[in-house]
């Protein structure tokens, strides 16, 4: 069996080239995340070009809540919403979180230009 490193991404298309690029969503871009729950939110991306998704950072102190991403074409990334600390950060919740670190995807999620991602939010209750 040939060797695959985690997290090692097949090379962009030929004629096209890799650029990092941040999308960042929050209560103010998109003001139904602060309602939680919430189920199928969009999550809009531009429409110049195609995104491919290689991790999810989930920043600041979020409280407990539970997540469920989706594809842009509706496929869930878990059967059941996951605690954000256990799936989406690199760092457990603190009184005052100083950042987060990315989480890597281990296959890439492919968005055409234009699409939208989608999220359920649910509380935990403590």
């Amino acid at each position: 069996m040939a060797y695959r490193p985690q997290f090692a991404y097949p090379p962009p298309p030929l004629g096209w080239k890799d650029e990092e690029f941040e999308y960042y969503w929050d209560g103010v871009t998109i003001p139904v995340l602060l309602q939680a729950p919430v189920n199928q939110v969009p999550l809009p991306m531009q429409a110049d070009a195609e995104y491919r998704i290689r991790a999810f950072e989930m920043s600041g102190d979020t409280g407990m809540l539970a997540v469920r991403f989706y594809t842009a074409r509706s496929e869930p990334l878990s059967f059941v919403p996951v605690e954000n600390d256990l799936a989406y950060s690199g760092v457990v919740q603190g009184s005052n979180p100083v950042g987060r670190l990315p989480v890597p995807l281990n296959d890439e999620i492919v968005c055409p230009p234009g699409a939208a991602l989608f999220v359920d939010l649910q509380l935990i209750p403590s």
